[in-house]
């Protein structure tokens, strides 16, 4: 039983976002009963995971839903064993908010940033997104997104050198 407040936050949570999640969801599945599982199975996972929602309203916490919606959403589609389509728009929400983030890369210039983000193969820009973003830990992200701990690590590991490696690059030739 989810207590009075935590019950009101996930139901603020839902009028907010139920709409944005089952259109990702769709987009991806192309199935309205299959979006509606996606979405029922987003929430889950975000009430979870409530502790990383400090404002229902802010970008970060849209990011954050519309995250694991897409992931649910893949995992879906994946035991379907359908093909996966990822949409452009998803990409610039993201990439909408990277400037007021705080990275280990703050030397480099926003938009070389956002270029070596869009380049980042989906899987680990997701991963990197959670971690650096929301602080998630990885035991969260596994759960999170449905994954063992040591892929997550994996991923995240990955993410980070694919993107040093892409602004170093960037880098030498500015």
């Amino acid at each position: 039983m989810i207590p009075t407040r935590k019950k009101d936050l996930v139901e603020k949570l839902y009028n907010t976002y139920k709409n944005t999640l089952l259109n990702i969801c769709f987009a991806i599945v192309r199935n309205r009963t299959d979006a509606e599982d996606a979405v029922h199975d987003t929430f889950i996972r975000i009430i979870d995971n409530l502790c990383k929602i400090k404002d229902v309203d802010s970008p970060q916490t849209k990011a954050f839903c519309i995250v694991i919606a897409r992931n649910v959403a893949v995992d879906i589609l994946r035991k379907s064993k359908k093909s996966v389509f990822v949409t452009e728009e998803e990409l610039d929400f993201y990439e909408s908010d990277i400037k007021n983030e705080e990275t280990a890369l703050s030397n480099i210039g926003v938009e070389r940033l956002k270029q070596a983000l869009r380049r980042l193969p989906k899987e680990y820009y997701d991963v990197l997104m959670l971690n650096v973003k929301f602080g998630c830990s990885l035991s969260e992200m596994s759960g999170i997104l449905g994954i063992s701990y040591q892929a997550v690590r994996y991923k995240l590991r990955k993410a980070r050198s694919i993107l040093l490696k892409e602004t170093e690059v960037k880098n030498e030739q500015h």
